[in-house]
């Protein structure tokens, strides 16, 4: 709370068979400033930027209140806060980070109280969820007795996505229902989805709070909260508990469960014999039906449960960054080492091997766009499925899997495949990698499986499905939503239809072309040749693995997109969409012969990277210095964004067209070719 901000985020890594919840936190409060599922738009509490999130954190984050009663000495206090009602005492503030994990510690000597926050996310569960636990120790010499609540002040309804939140969060209100609170375990949701149109469509998901002592011998969870003038009376900013600090407070009193927005909190008391500790544990995530949520409060609550799940969450986190293993003289640079190999495949993937029709495949899990509190800018995606895949844009996801195949053999040349299947026949690419998708080979093999594991009715819905291309973690996710009961086991069942499948790359125009995304491709294949180097003639010319990816987005002739304005001349919106090319997406995205009907134009990657060659040369700018920032966009550096406007040019690409020719040429003359 005194040092200089920062922001950060957990890894939103829940292991191949977990549910990940994206969880961003600073330094201010009790530092969690926002999670959810899936993107900002199912939030559970509110994204907000890094300069917002430092101001609102303290107040709207998860908060705790204490009154204390040793002997004749009554006291209030909320830990990890300054300048609020009960925060001037001596005190001593921790604050821990680990990759896995955050634990923040307040040793109050006035008071004799020490209380300790620790937070992780849930692994290894067909759910996702917000772990905390909260530590209440008595380090005075005498008994005493405390009150505590604890919680989240405000929480988001599911249902209910960013731009209403941040924009009609007062009209919305009338939309809010929570239920389930008969069972202390509250489920927030819109009764429909917010729209204007005739169809009403109910919402069944919901997001979910609950806490539990977890020494009581009670089965039930503790109290619930779900109004917040229960804890804050008139306080609406949430500075102080003004109903809280009242003589005699009730938090069993009647709770107003509709038309504005809840809270997620609990109510607990307990007497503290000198050194004895009360914990509070809470879980704040997302369920598909009530029903859900209560098979998950019991599970949640059997003993040692939730330090089963804690120690699998390091455990899982420490495995990847295993793969970056260091042993040197310098502490912080093994530490380094394994944390930068984690943020690696936060973008990229980690490559885990699958067995498909095609053989052994290397599938990255857990990538996804590097959304955070400081590049609120972007639209992460990281999918609340099994083998979670997340978007990502082509040179980030490229640039981070360019070591893959040094940690994986089952990577061989696929990433480079992949990539470069996905350049065009101008030179460009699309902009947004959505992951890796699958499709049925063995059509004979798949109905035999389905046949086996489902009913009739289901078995048609499944094979729908499998025919439209699917993601594994969809597949398994679409299952489970549908309530169907297959005989196989689910994981079962996917080894064994993968095996008669074979895999396709999704992706997504975007926006406008990038000037330098193409130029990663050869750090894909210098490294698969320096793991493969007696490839190198196969790759170059033997095979034929190669396409080029048919976009409906073009970059248009020079006088169709150079305009003459106020301020000289400038060159505008220089990418148009092609309603045939559109049409013929349909098929597969690629590049055919005769003019679209024809077979699929296949080539070897000497073709892929010479087509690359003669596009970026023929783009140099009139001086032959520059490659032109001709579709749009600029390289990298997001910064010069007004320069293609200006006619700009980069000189970096054009040392990267020096490489791939230099590349291409050694590597012919290696080859026996002239």
């Amino acid at each position: 709370n005194q040092s200089k901000s920062f922001s950060n985020f957990f890894p939103g890594i829940a292991g191949l068979w977990g549910v990940p919840m994206w969880v961003f936190y600073v330094n201010r409060g009790q530092c969690v400033a926002s999670f959810g599922i899936q993107s900002k738009d199912k939030a559970i509490m509110e994204f907000q930027p890094a300069n917002k999130s430092y101001r609102a954190a303290a107040l709207q984050g998860f908060r705790t209140f204490i009154k204390l009663k040793r002997g004749r000495k009554v006291a209030y206090w909320e830990p990890f806060q300054n300048n609020l009602l009960g925060t001037d005492f001596k005190k001593d503030v921790k604050m821990s980070i680990t990759a896995h994990d955050l634990t923040l510690e307040e040793k109050n000597e006035d008071l004799g109280l020490v209380v300790k926050v620790n937070y992780f996310t849930l692994p290894d569960e067909p759910f996702a969820a917000l772990v905390r636990k909260v530590s209440v120790k008595n380090i005075g010499t005498e008994k005493c007795d405390v009150e505590i609540v604890d919680g989240l002040p405000l929480i988001v309804p599911y249902g209910l996505s960013d731009w209403i939140n941040k924009n009609m969060s007062r009209t919305v209100e009338a939309w809010v229902k929570v239920r389930n609170l008969e069972n202390k375990a509250p489920y927030y949701q819109l009764n429909v989805e917010v729209a204007d149109t005739p169809r009403v469509t109910h919402i069944k998901e919901g997001n979910f709070y609950f806490a539990f002592d977890p020494a009581s011998k009670s089965q039930e969870p503790l109290p619930a909260i779900v109004e917040a003038e229960k804890v804050f009376g008139q306080a609406f900013d949430f500075t102080a508990p003004e109903a809280f600090l009242n003589d005699g407070y009730d938090a069993g009193t009647a709770q107003k469960t509709d038309n504005k927005m809840p809270s997620a909190m609990t109510y607990c008391s307990a007497g503290l014999a000198k050194g004895k500790t009360q914990d509070i544990v809470s879980v704040t995530g997302y369920a598909r039906e009530v029903k859900q949520l209560n098979e998950i409060v019991e599970q949640m609550m059997k003993k040692g449960f939730v330090e089963e799940k804690a120690q699998l969450n390091q455990d899982i986190i420490d495995d990847i960054k295993n793969y970056a293993l260091t042993k040197s003289s310098s502490e912080e640079f093994n530490r380094y080492a394994g944390h930068t190999f984690l943020d690696n495949i936060l973008r990229g993937g980690l490559p885990v091997s699958l067995k498909t029709g095609e053989g052994n495949i290397a599938f990255n899990v857990y990538s996804r766009k590097h959304g955070d509190l400081e590049r609120d800018y972007n639209h992460f995606v990281v999918a609340p499925t099994f083998y979670s895949q997340g978007n990502g844009n082509y040179r980030d996801v490229n640039q981070n899997r360019r070591n893959d195949v040094w940690f994986n053999s089952d990577v061989n040349d696929g990433h480079l495949v992949s990539f470069l299947n996905l350049s065009q026949a101008d030179g460009y690419n699309p902009l947004v990698v959505k992951g890796t998708s699958f499709t049925g080979k063995d059509k004979a093999g798949i109905k035999n499986i389905l046949e086996e594991a489902f009913n009739v009715e289901d078995r048609a819905r499944v094979q729908t499905v499998i025919n439209k291309g699917f993601l594994p973690g969809e597949l398994l996710d679409y299952i489970s939503r549908e309530n169907m009961t297959p005989n196989i086991h689910p994981r079962d069942f996917l080894g064994r239809l993968l095996e008669k499948c074979q895999k396709q790359e999704l992706a997504d125009h975007g926006e406008g072309f990038w000037s330098d995304h193409w130029a990663y491709n050869l750090d894909l294949i210098e490294s698969y040749l320096a793991v493969y180097p007696e490839q190198l003639k196969r790759l170059l010319i033997d095979t034929r693995d190669f396409y080029f990816y048919l976009n409906s987005h073009y970059v248009l002739p020079r006088d169709q997109r150079y305009i003459l304005t106020d301020v000289g001349v400038r060159q505008y919106e220089s990418v148009n969409e092609d309603e045939k090319t559109i049409q013929s997406q349909a098929k597969d995205y690629k590049l055919r012969g005769k003019n679209g009907e024809g077979a699929v134009y296949q080539t070897h990657l000497t073709c892929k990277l010479l087509c690359l060659i003669a596009n970026k040369v023929a783009t140099l700018d009139p001086s032959g210095i520059g490659v032109e920032m001709e579709a749009d966009k600029p390289n990298w550096y997001d910064a010069l964004n007004g320069l293609p406007g200006l006619l700009g040019s980069s000189i970096s690409e054009t040392f990267e067209v020096k490489r791939f020719a230099q590349f291409l040429l050694e590597s012919l003359k290696q080859i026996g070719l002239k």
